[in-house]
């Protein structure tokens, strides 16, 4: 057995430590990461407050009616709701329902109804039906009349019938308002109204701030799980994770739980929320770090490509496969009715990519036509942002931040672009030149916004006072093609 010198001993000793060290700190990276990204998500969750009734739009009731909703925002229109409330505010008073019926069967309702409006015409059932649909948005245009009482109908499924049933006097005021729900055939000699469109606006500041009070209260646990993800080749610059967001519902006689599951990818500080991993490969960050590091000359290379696409969407094992046609090598993920689907990748003759996209019919006219929009894409100008390492930047007066944008000169100088930098919406600068290189770098001049730009309404309005964006534009045959928006807080 070779012996261990002292020396050896204090060696190894000392390079165990450097390991040990390497671990906790890519784990540190790994945590701080994560932190980031959960800030990010948090800051998804958004309240918003709507006005569906307002007292100045009409004469039935003397109240604004008032919608609350708590999202996580999952972006382009889509979100993942978490709790919801109305607000009746009656003379200066702001009441919180749970649902919208309660509120309308609320004797604060009955109270705040206009002494002037009466149930007796056409017209007037029209009129209230409108205003209930405001309230309720899922009143149909169905009426009709049980016992003298009008019945204003919900829903309909088969025989179970849900609807406002509405008491009024013989001079038509309203007496009361019952909701109810039983099997029934509705008679057949109903009212049919059409729907009338929903305008809302936004609460005033005041009652914002009592809202938020209130639904703070009864906001439920709110939660995220992030794991980040191992894919082979992806590089630094981009991070893609595994999301869940889980809220606990307590009750008072048992709780629950509601998971919504995500993917979420960071670029540089940009986060984007995608629905699932199914769809990273069209998200255009993760789509270009992917065409970047892969290329796909031999099988032994479609094979690590293919093992790539298995952390994204497992395929079929018995029905996985790839093969090369044309300029295209086709992954296919799985069999539907005969069809082939997976992903269709093009290439040039250096097995440099050109494009991947998703493919519901893998054969021949469909690679033919993804060869066609391969040859019609735009250069990959791999416009980003090196400094700041954020969009958001915060800055003392007089202090210059200095910008560096990295991106593909030959691709910028073939298609003889330039840059344009905007400051709070007005043009400030431009870069042409007939041999670009990267990177281009700038410095932004607090003292000269504070000069320039310290007064721009719609800049104060939107994100207050000592707040600047600044764009760098990426123009390509004179249109804009690509932006990098810094948001600029000066202290």
């Amino acid at each position: 057995m070779k012996k261990i010198t002292s020396y050896g001993r204090i060696a190894s000793r000392f390079f165990a430590v450097l390991f040990l060290v390497a671990i906790s700190s890519q784990a540190l990276f790994a945590d701080r990461d994560i932190e980031n990204a959960k800030k990010y998500l948090k800051n998804q969750i958004k309240e918003t407050d709507s006005i569906f009734v307002s007292q100045n739009n009409q004469n039935i009731v003397n109240a604004d009616i008032i919608k609350s909703r708590i999202d996580f925002d999952l972006g382009e229109g889509f979100s993942s709701g978490i709790s919801s409330a109305c607000f009746f505010k009656h003379k200066g008073d702001l009441k919180m329902f749970d649902i919208e019926s309660d509120l309308i069967c609320s004797p604060d309702f009955l109270k705040a109804l206009n002494s002037k409006f009466k149930l007796k015409t056409d017209d007037d059932i029209e009129n209230f039906r409108n205003l209930l649909n405001k309230i309720d948005g899922s009143l149909r245009g169905v009426v009709f009349q049980e016992k003298n009482n009008i019945c204003f109908v919900i829903r309909k499924s088969f025989d179970d019938v849900s609807y406002y049933e509405v008491k009024t006097k013989s001079n038509g005021r309203i007496e009361s308002i019952k909701y109810i729900e039983k099997k029934m055939d509705i008679p057949s000699d109903v009212k049919i109204f059409d729907l009338e469109w929903v305008n809302v606006k936004e609460a005033n500041k005041n009652d914002k701030n009592k809202i938020a009070k209130l639904m703070k209260k009864t906001l439920p646990n709110c939660s995220f799980k992030l794991i980040k993800l191992k894919i082979p080749k992806l590089g630094k610059n981009i991070k893609v994770y595994d999301g869940k967001f889980i809220v606990r519902y307590a009750e008072a006689e048992f709780s629950y739980e509601s998971t919504h599951e995500f993917t979420l990818v960071e670029k540089n500080n940009k986060y984007t929320i995608i629905d699932s991993k199914e769809k990273l490969l069209e998200n255009e960050d993760f789509k270009r770090a992917i065409i970047s590091s892969y290329s796909i000359m031999s099988k032994e290379q479609a094979m690590a490509f293919e093992k790539m696409l298995d952390e994204i969407k497992a395929g079929d094992s018995f029905q996985k496969k790839h093969f090369k046609k044309g300029n295209a090598w086709c992954f296919v993920r799985d069999e539907s009715f005969g069809d082939l689907t997976g992903f269709l990748v093009i290439v040039d003759a250096s097995g440099r990519i050109i494009n991947i996209e998703r493919s519901t019919e893998i054969n021949a006219s469909e690679i033919k036509q993804a060869e066609l929009r391969a040859s019609n894409l735009p250069p990959d100008f791999a416009f980003t942002l090196v400094k700041p390492s954020s969009t958001e930047v915060t800055a003392k007066a007089g202090k210059n931040i200095p910008v560096e944008i990295s991106f593909n000169s030959d691709a910028v100088n073939a298609k003889s672009a330039y840059i344009l930098t905007n400051i709070d919406g007005f043009q400030d600068g431009m870069l042409i030149d007939s041999n670009m290189k990267s990177p281009f770098k700038d410095e932004i001049p607090t003292d000269y916004l504070i000069k320039q730009y310290g007064n721009i309404e719609s800049i104060i309005k939107k994100y207050g006072k000592g707040v600047h964006i600044i764009e760098y534009v990426l123009v390509v045959d004179q249109e804009p093609f690509e932006t990098i928006r810094i948001k600029v807080t000066i202290k």
